[in-house]
């Protein structure tokens, strides 16, 4: 799979930052075919229609998230640095009345990589069981020294 991510130069017009406008949730709400996918992430608008193809969990999933606010089920993912990376090169505008200002908003792949709240509970609830088996074990090594 090529990651390449194109320059503002060779990207389509409707792509480039000086071509963002302000959606509104009625238009995004029109966008919701396999040849016409758009949906929103954090106030940012993103017209993926190119993508879906390529999406690792296959278009059904996006599509499942057409024509409206996806933020929650973006993040419940726990999509990579890459692919938020990727997301920024699909941005065509802003979410009218989203509660960020306008200058506010930042694409996804500037967010760091952040571990969503499900994939840190997963590890921490790990960790525990380790040290806890961990524990058991010296238990039990102990007790048949003894015993």
């Amino acid at each position: 799979r090529n990651l390449f991510v194109p320059p503002d130069s060779i990207r389509p017009m409707a792509f480039r930052k000086e071509d963002r406008r302000v959606v509104t949730k009625e238009e995004l709400g029109k966008h919701t075919s396999e040849n016409d996918c758009w949906l929103a992430i954090h106030g940012l608008v993103y017209d993926i229609t190119g993508f879906l193809k390529e999406h690792p969990g296959g278009p059904e999933v996006v599509l499942g998230e057409a024509g409206r606010d996806a933020s929650r089920a973006f993040e419940e993912t726990g999509h990579s640095k890459s692919a938020r990376q990727k997301a920024d090169n699909y941005i065509i505008g802003w979410l009218e009345g989203h509660t960020n200002k306008r200058d506010d908003f930042t694409p996804l792949g500037d967010q760091g990589d952040e571990t969503s709240l499900c994939c840190q509970l997963i590890i921490l609830f790990t960790v525990i069981f380790c040290f806890a088996l961990a524990g058991v074990g010296m238990a039990f090594l102990a007790s048949s020294k003894h015993g």
